[in-house]
């Protein structure tokens, strides 16, 4: 299969998601490269049950002709507040839709400026502009096998990085000089930025689930948590690990340790396309349940990645939607306790008919 063909397949699925007689506006650059494959900082798709057309402006004309696998059209003004204020998005609808009765939808972000824009142009049809939740989100959470291998390139890059990083790992060593050289390395070896800034801990800051590296110095016997993540190709990567520098864990910590370690093996054993996602949440609770140590859980068990690290869906227990084949998602249980710190182990899997592949799987806890 061609690249334009899997873009062109990936707007297929999105106009049998939406009606017949509607029209949408996309503008986050993530969907639109998404959508189309072609990479931009600001730009307008517009994707009806039929037809699609990226407006760009001239900074990015000649290149959406020749490598976007859809149509473009020059936009000459930035945004659709001045289209809209200057009455030329009328004149945009009308030439898009072509005399149908397909009506504009904007994502929910618009909600405050669909309402101003039609306070200052009282006489436009209501209809014009409404608005809905982004409908691509839903779509980006099935993973076709262009992104599979890009999500595969990324967390092997990712494995390379935290091995670097380990390895490297000494006696006084500040977390923050630790990112640096995660960082450095990673982008060396070809990643384009990383998927968030590095989480590294060092001893009880691991109990701060979203902690940033700081001059806090390694000691034997620290107990270290890496939550680290690269971009490649375009897609990103996530995984946790953590263990003792070079001595062994607290009686508490330890219990932390296995606990967690059997919370994610009982949430991965459910994985297969079918599966109610909250059951998923409910099974890592349970086993945390029965040592009197779920309170100390405080975040979902993970989330899907792809484009954005943190993509649909989100894989807690208020989630009733199922596990779909090929849906990419974390499975990140963790316990923390402040002045004693925390466990995270996380891995990255593809969602099969049968179970999972994990990204990590040769990557020991």
């Amino acid at each position: 299969m061609t690249l334009k063909a899997y873009y062109q397949n990936r707007i297929e699925k999105l106009c049998a998601t939406i009606n017949q007689n509607e029209g949408w506006i996309i503008e986050h650059p993530q969907d639109i490269f998404y959508l189309t494959g072609f990479a931009l900082s600001k730009g307008t798709l517009l994707v009806a049950a039929k037809r699609a057309v990226l407006l760009v402006d001239g900074r990015y004309q000649s290149a959406a002709k020749a490598m976007c696998s859809i149509d473009s059209a020059p936009l000459e003004e930035e945004t659709f507040e001045r289209l809209f204020s200057s009455g030329q998005f009328k004149n945009i609808v009308t030439w898009f839709v072509d005399g149908s009765q397909t009506s504009l939808i904007a994502m929910e972000a618009w909600e405050k400026r669909v309402d101003i824009l039609h306070k200052k142009r009282k006489n436009e049809p209501k209809k014009l502009l409404g608005v809905k939740k982004n409908p691509v989100l839903n779509v980006r959470a099935v993973k076709d096998d262009l992104e599979i291998e890009a999500l595969k390139a990324s967390a092997e890059l990712l494995m390379q990085g935290y091995k670097h990083l380990v390895s490297i790992l000494q006696e006084g060593i500040t977390e923050k000089e630790a990112a640096l050289e995660f960082e450095i390395f990673c982008k060396k070896q070809g990643a384009e930025a990383l998927s968030f800034d590095p989480i590294i801990a060092f001893g009880e800051k691991g109990a701060y689930p979203h902690y940033h590296p700081q001059d806090k110095r390694l000691k034997k016997g620290d107990a270290v948590l890496l939550d680290l993540g690269v971009m490649k190709q375009g897609y990103a990567s996530d995984m946790t690990r953590c263990f003792c520098f070079d001595g062994e864990y607290s009686a508490r910590m330890q219990l932390f340790f296995d606990v967690t370690k059997k919370a994610k093996e009982a949430a991965l054993s459910l994985v297969r396309a079918g599966v109610s996602i909250a059951k998923l949440e409910q099974s890592a609770r349970s086993v945390m349940k029965e040592h009197s140590l779920e309170a100390l859980f405080t975040h979902s068990l993970g989330h899907g990645v792809g484009l954005d690290v943190h993509e649909m869906p989100v894989v807690n227990r208020l989630n009733t939607e199922v596990l779909k084949e090929n849906m990419v998602i974390t499975i990140e249980p963790g316990l923390y306790q402040p002045s004693v710190g925390g466990i995270r182990l996380e891995d990255t899997i593809v969602v099969t008919k049968e179970g999972y592949v994990n990204f990590f799987e040769t990557l020991s806890l």
